[in-house]
């Protein structure tokens, strides 16, 4: 198999690079070391999960949930990250969406909004991330910064209607991308609750809940 530049996939039955193909490393019983190429290749494997998350969704949650307890939960997320730099997921998608990068930096623009509305908003989340729910003081030891205004609509206003806190690695990830195209089920960080409350908020839930603490 090491000698194979390319093999076939017994889904789709074409020949492809064996880079399009996930590997691991066995071991024989001889204590011998070789690569294991999966017989499916990514491509064909992303199209099955996919299926099976939409057709499974409760169970999908599910793991979901208990993935996000695990405690190497965020060294499997920072290997995924750093796998993505090495395919250069991320230039690809740049190259892909001038377009959408342009507009953004077009629109994208600070918040018009006073101290205490962001207090107001920090107070709403419990003062934790509206995406992974870090709490600012860990956000700030562990990653450098407090969190920040984050414009959850890149097109949208800059006012507390499109604004939530998020920590840097948040809005690090979530780059041009639609909210709920990146914070979806897909995402290690999601969950239903903070998804529905994130939406709440932006629909004009904010306004309730200014009013309940009698700041207006």
């Amino acid at each position: 198999m090491e000698n194979l530049e390319s093999k076939e996939c017994k889904w789709c039955g074409e020949v492809k690079p064996l880079d399009e193909f996930y590997s691991f490393n066995k071991t024989k019983q001889d204590g011998e070391k070789y690569v294991y190429y999966n017989p499916e290749c990514k491509e064909c494997r992303k199209e099955a999960s996919t299926k099976w998350r939409k057709e499974n969704r409760e169970s999908f949650l599910d793991i979901q949930k208990r993935r996000n307890k695990h405690p190497d939960h965020k060294k499997e997320l920072k290997i995924a990250y750093k796998r993505r730099k090495e395919e250069n997921y991320y230039m690809q998608y740049y190259y892909n969406n001038k377009e959408k990068f342009k507009h953004y930096r077009e629109l994208h623009r600070h918040h018009d909004i006073n101290n205490d509305e962001w207090e107001n908003c920090k107070r709403y989340f419990n003062y934790q991330c509206a995406y992974c729910g870090i709490d600012e003081k860990t956000a700030k030891k562990e990653q450098g910064n407090y969190l920040h205004k984050e414009h959850v609509a890149h097109n949208g206003a800059n006012d507390l209607s499109n604004c939530v806190p998020s920590c840097r690695v948040c809005n690090s990830h979530k780059w041009v991308f639609e909210w709920k195209e990146w914070y979806s089920v897909d995402n290690p960080d999601y969950t239903k609750i903070k998804f529905n409350k994130i939406v709440k908020w932006l629909n004009h839930d904010y306004l309730n809940f200014i009013e309940a603490e009698q700041i207006i």
